[in-house]
């Protein structure tokens, strides 16, 4: 704000003012105070405000001593100590502690009010990118699972379940007696049935000969699909342990590469692999997400080539500045050469040991 010399001028021209009783009021503070029945109101607001940023000396509070404050510290500053078996306590300015104790006791108030089950379960849905419902309707189909498995309530079903006993049995003639027609079947159908009882435990038999028949079958599905996912492991594991580097240019094979570090394979298996509460990946969850899988089928397709183009123009670059540095070095100065044959030594020994990303492009720049 600039000061105008004439509002100066003026003010020695104004008769000096008659002293009053009262001390003057902010024209705002006035017309707050003025209205009917709020002057308590105006009283608390503007005590407030001043208690929010100021200690109890009028002095404004910075920060951190505004943070303490709003933490419940009196005045943004003392500290109370209580002793855990006199119960005595004292106190102590914050300013006046160590760095090491100032740290703990930001870090103890900045803490969520949370005990150490609800930081885990917190802890356990991002890790598992999961909600709570996820995690609760997981738990009650466990319930209701193991509720059936109890109560003797069958858990599987059978094709054979499907079937009657005529037509179990029927089927069952079928499959033995593959010549016969329908017009014997049903004849050896009513013969069986004259005995009903007999009938009904010769039906019965053929059911659980079938129901085992499937759970074999299941069983040896199951094996194999677990045998050939455990190869797949083993032949995946067996990659990853050589996939050691990331070249930075494929079409040059000396043009360097990136290492992979241990640290990266772990994420990679855990990206692929390590199933959450419902049993899905990471990169399961990712092939449902058509973003997802676009991006990486455009890193597949195209991210070598970028990765190629994005070092060659780096080389560029360095050749650039290798070569304006060469320049200067020359106007500055010049020097007679009478071994070739030492001068070439010398710049072959340079470019290997040059501080490159790569031995190879030594002899590029």
């Amino acid at each position: 704000m600039e000061f105008e010399a004439t509002q100066f001028d003026d003010s020695l021209l104004d008769p000096a003012p008659e002293e009053q009783d009262t001390p003057v009021v902010d024209e705002s503070v006035a017309q707050m105070g003025a209205q009917e029945d709020g002057h308590d109101d105006f009283d608390n607001q503007y005590n407030n405000y001043y208690n929010q940023n100021q200690n109890q000396d009028g002095i404004e509070l910075n920060a951190y001593e505004q943070f303490l404050k709003s933490k419940g510290v009196r005045d943004g500053r003392t500290i109370v100590y209580e002793d855990e078996e006199t119960g005595e306590t004292s106190e102590v300015n914050f300013t006046d502690l160590s760095t090491e104790e100032q740290f703990n006791i930001l870090n103890e108030i900045s803490r969520p009010d949370l005990s150490d089950d609800e930081i885990n379960t917190i802890n356990f849905l991002r890790q598992n990118n999961v909600t709570m419902q996820d995690v609760i309707g997981y738990y009650q189909e466990q319930a209701v699972q193991e509720y059936i498995k109890n109560s003797g309530i069958p858990t599987q079903h059978y094709s054979s379940d499907d079937y009657n006993d005529d037509e179990i049995y029927i089927a069952d003639l079928k499959l033995r007696y593959p010549d016969m027609s329908d017009e014997e079947l049903l004849e050896e159908l009513h013969a069986a049935k004259e005995n009903e009882e007999l009938f009904a435990k010769k039906a019965s038999v053929i059911r659980n000969n079938y129901k085992h028949a499937e759970e074999t079958r299941k069983q040896e599905y199951e094996e194999q699909h677990k045998r050939e996912q455990e190869q797949y492991i083993a032949q995946f594991n067996a990659v990853l342990d050589q996939f050691n580097y990331i070249p930075m240019d494929y079409k040059d094979p000396n043009g360097g590469a990136f290492q992979v570090e241990n640290s990266e394979k772990a994420a990679i298996w855990d990206y692929l692999f390590k199933q959450d509460v419902n049993g899905t990946t990471a990169f399961a969850r990712d092939l449902n997400d058509p973003s997802r899988v676009i991006e990486m089928a455009h890193r597949m397709l195209f991210g070598a080539e970028a990765m190629s183009d994005l070092t060659r123009h780096f080389k560029q670059e360095l050749k650039k500045v290798r070569r304006s540095s060469d320049t200067q070095k020359s106007a500055s100065t010049t020097t007679v050469v009478k071994n070739s044959a030492k001068q070439k030594a010398k710049s072959e020994f340079d470019d290997e040991n040059s501080t490159s990303l790569n031995p190879g492009w030594g002899s590029l720049l």
